[in-house]
């Protein structure tokens, strides 16, 4: 499929889909990637906040690998510019990730566990017993 027909098939997300903000959150979890592996912390808050109007979330490891995915498909939506960007990145978070990968796999399994802990408390567990 070339480059033209996947951005025509994309097209309607471009009004609610940036690319380019999503390779922006991206970078700032590339810049903290090292540090975030090595520490106990499960949400870590990106040095980089982002912009005002559109700030970054915490970075994950589940975040940071659907964001990975998001562009991986959706690359061609970037401005030409960016590609070297988004190739340059990706390939310094895999080289990080296989680094880390113990790390990486310990932080996702705490991730896991804790999205499932907060799943299953009692508030939430109420809101979603309410709509069966």
């Amino acid at each position: 499929m070339s480059a033209d027909t996947q951005t025509s098939l994309f097209a309607p997300l471009s009004s609610i889909y940036s690319p380019s903000q999503d390779l922006d959150v991206l970078k700032a979890m590339a810049r903290d990637l090292e540090m975030y592996l090595q520490s106990e912390i499960v949400y870590w808050q990106l040095s980089d906040a982002g912009p005002f109007t559109a700030r970054n979330p915490s970075l994950t490891v589940g975040g940071l690998l659907l964001n990975l995915q998001r562009l991986s498909t959706l690359h061609v939506l970037l401005p030409s510019e960016e590609h070297t960007v988004y190739a340059r990145v990706k390939n310094d978070l895999e080289g990080i990730l296989d680094y880390w990968r113990a790390n990486m796999e310990r932080k996702a399994w705490r991730e896991i566990w804790v999205r499932i802990g907060w799943f299953m408390s009692p508030a939430i567990l109420g809101r979603v017993c309410n709509f069966v």
